[in-house]
């Protein structure tokens, strides 16, 4: 069964779960009037097949979705697609939930009653820009500091990698600008990406300029 959605600027695979007895819509690439969708339960093999068959660009976590569940969810999803972008729908006023779902990786954090056309041109908006996004609704300031915590300690070599991370040079181009070898700057990143908390070089650039190290 399939439905339409209009107002998406630039229709891409997205898998949205969703509210009601099945929880799950996708939508596929479409005219850009309007984009496609069909729906299937939020379980874990529902999801994996579902995987199987498409490479959306996004996650979309809605209400209705038990946490534990939303976990397993995220987590099957990033093991088959590690460049998955996540956005997750929660109740306003919980800020502690929107923090914990942005230490995880979390790209865009919106009220769970927003519409979902809304939603998708919040995806398509932060997907231009490269930004994380959060409804102002959720962005306190004592919000924020908390979530942000403390710099990690990074070593002299740790810091000179960041920085030539953040100038979008691969590992090759770095070791070469640090006469090491390849494999010793993949080290380098791999402790830059476990002290950060960061699934990948961008998420890590983006924690380091939040802390302040770059």
């Amino acid at each position: 069964m399939t439905s339409t959605l209009d107002a998406v600027a630039e229709p891409e695979g997205v898998l949205v779960v969703w509210e009601g007895g099945e929880d799950v819509l996708w939508l596929e690439d479409a005219d850009p009037a309007s984009v496609r969708f069909e729906r299937c339960a939020p379980e874990v093999d529902s999801l994996r097949r579902k995987l199987a068959l498409h490479h959306p660009r996004w996650l979309v976590i809605g209400r209705g979705v038990e946490e534990n569940a939303a976990v397993a969810l995220v987590t099957i999803a990033w093991q088959m697609y590690p460049d998955l972008e996540l956005a997750m729908l929660g109740p306003r006023g919980d800020v502690r939930r929107c923090e914990r779902w942005l230490r995880r990786g979390c790209h865009v954090y919106l009220p769970d009653t927003m519409p979902f056309a809304a939603v998708a041109r919040a995806l398509d908006c932060a997907s231009a820009v490269d930004a994380v996004l959060v409804d102002r609704s959720f962005y306190l300031e004592g919000a924020r500091s908390r979530h942000i915590g403390t710099a990690p300690s990074l070593t002299a070599r740790q810091r000179e990698v960041l920085n030539l991370i953040d100038r979008h040079l691969t590992n090759g181009e770095i070791a070469d600008a640090l006469h090491v070898s390849e494999n010793t700057i993949e080290f380098h990143v791999r402790r830059l990406l476990d002290k950060l908390g960061a699934r990948n070089r961008m998420q890590a650039v983006r924690r380091a300029c939040d802390l302040g190290l770059i």
